[in-house]
């Protein structure tokens, strides 16, 4: 099996590994919510309005829940409503699988940056050896080892108002946890010893990254040769995730001229030795209540790293 924290990733040592993970990341996250303020407690993730702690509330958990693993007809039930943005995460973990067969590349080890509750690294492990998926936020990754140790997850998605309805998910069946590990992380300063990896993905990521041209720049020392990175990114920048100076773009350079965030994104990577070979526009949607969403059309690179 591939290797992707320098030792041999066997699934019984993995599941030790990522069970003893889930009780230390359970104790941590105690300590974050405390630290929550009580405004972001009542915020969606799809509102602007919040501090940047919103991803360690429970209701963002019940929002990804439902965003990763949420059944079409509860997530959207309406026959007019934009169903081509539904099963982002794993339409996601397809492109991914799509892109190592069409560039021949070996389907070893993925990285799932960005992960939140998991489902595009269950859908990685359908066709990968191995899969690490990180997230910065600790309850999220505490929910998605709880789904990868087999457990069924309840939780509520608000109808309208204070009223909510009773939801329940667990990991897809065709899924293999054993090839997965779970882990809190920050993107910007990833932990060594991983890799090397045939792909890396990182979905609706960029945007809510403190410095993303550190991340990209560190992605080449992760890849096998010829290895593949997939980004989705609707280049949603704000302040309260990213500093101004360090967006790719969305904002008026040093000469006042607006700058375009794929052309950001492509000179960093161009940079790094990271060759675009593919780019398409992809829907996503996230249910804030029974009649309100947030639909964004995200922009997917892929990318191999030039040998």
């Amino acid at each position: 099996m591939a290797k992707v924290f320098g030792c041999s990733d066997e699934m019984g040592r993995g599941l030790a590994i990522g069970a003893a993970a889930g009780v230390g990341a359970y104790i941590v996250v105690q300590k974050v919510a405390a630290a929550i303020s009580a405004a972001d407690v009542d915020f969606s993730t799809t509102s602007n309005a919040h501090s940047g702690n919103v991803y360690e509330t429970d209701r963002a958990v019940a929002e990804y829940l439902q965003f990763h693993y949420g059944k079409d007809a509860d997530l959207l039930p309406y026959s007019n409503g934009p169903t081509e943005a539904l099963n982002f995460a794993s339409r996601t973990a397809d492109m991914c699988s799509e892109w190592v067969v069409k560039l021949g590349v070996p389907r070893g080890a993925a990285f799932d940056v960005g992960c939140a509750v998991g489902r595009t690294s269950f859908d990685l492990s359908k066709t990968f050896d191995a899969v690490l998926g990180l997230d910065f936020s600790h309850k999220f990754i505490a929910t998605a080892d709880k789904l990868r140790a087999g457990a069924s997850i309840e939780y509520t998605a608000t109808l309208e108002g204070e009223a909510t309805g009773a939801f329940s998910c667990s990991a897809p069946l065709d899924a293999n946890p054993g090839r997965i590990k779970f882990i809190q992380g920050d993107a910007c300063n990833l932990p060594p010893g991983i890799g090397p990896f045939s792909v890396i993905h990182g979905a609706n990521l960029l945007c809510r990254l403190p410095d993303p041209e550190k991340f990209l720049e560190s992605l080449p020392g992760l890849l096998v040769d010829g290895g593949l990175v997939v980004l989705i990114s609707p280049y949603s920048w704000l302040k309260s995730y990213t500093p101004k100076e360090k967006w790719l773009g969305g904002c008026a350079g040093p000469d006042g001229t607006v700058k375009d965030s794929f052309k950001g994104l492509k000179a960093v990577m161009d940079r790094v030795g990271l060759k675009l070979v593919h780019e398409e526009n992809t829907p996503f949607l996230i249910r804030e209540h029974i009649r309100k969403y947030q639909w964004g059309i995200s922009h997917a690179t892929v990318w191999q790293l030039q040998k």
